[in-house]
């Protein structure tokens, strides 16, 4: 069976650092995706574009992919868990970054919503 790679380029981060639930972490490492199809997930006071298995955290700090939640759903962001106010696919496809983070925990925010390394 064929299996689609997922990476088109590795980017350099040297120096750079992300914003994380236990203070800022170095990232290790930035990937130049693929194009997938936009999710488009918001909170009260957050709006990410992602791709369907991006990884967040709900309340319980449990792994969810985006593509698994649904409305009323608690999240954990920046500002303490809020509710998701809606979810869904959209007809557009981009490319996406993914980002390693040196911590054992793997978690940082992407826009302001506390998600979890893909690799």
């Amino acid at each position: 069976m064929f299996k689609r790679k997922k990476f088109l380029e590795e980017l350099s981060v040297d120096g750079w650092s992300v914003k994380t639930d236990t203070g800022f972490k170095k990232i290790s490492q930035s990937n130049k995706t693929v194009k997938y199809r936009i999710w488009l997930l918001t909170t009260v006071n957050h709006y990410l574009e992602c791709a369907d298995k991006h990884i967040v955290f709900k309340e319980d700090y449990s792994e969810v992919y985006v593509k698994d939640l649904k409305v009323g759903d608690v999240i954990i962001t920046e500002y303490g868990p809020e509710r998701v106010n809606y979810v869904d696919e959209t007809n557009k496809k981009e490319v996406m970054y993914d980002l390693s983070v040196e911590s054992e925990d793997k978690r940082y925010y992407t826009n302001g919503i506390l998600s979890h390394n893909t690799t």
